[in-house]
């Protein structure tokens, strides 16, 4: 098994997709992926946003907002910064 060498996590952000509609699931992957996520499983995906300009993913969190309203549809969100983290979750079906 390979040894896999310890990261800084910050601006490290995971996501698990719980989305149901395949349309839907389609925006978001394509969506992640326009943002440089990396699909690590069926349903997860990472990215990091420590180059990020101020305010950037929080304009991606309502875009996703946006799309998962009125859904049974959601994201659970891990967002770590510093040396703590943060979890939540876009839309109604978390």
């Amino acid at each position: 098994m390979e040894e896999l060498a310890i990261q800084p996590c910050d601006g490290l952000i995971i996501l698990i997709m719980r989305v149901r509609d395949p349309d839907r699931r389609e925006q978001v992957v394509d969506r992640l992926t326009d943002i440089g996520a990396d699909r690590v499983a069926q349903n997860a995906f990472e990215l990091s946003t420590a180059d990020w300009d101020a305010g950037l993913w929080d304009d991606e969190v309502e875009w996703f907002s946006d799309l998962l309203e009125l859904t049974r549809d959601s994201l659970i969100v891990w967002r770590f910064t510093a040396n703590s983290f943060v979890r939540f979750t876009i839309g109604e079906g978390g």
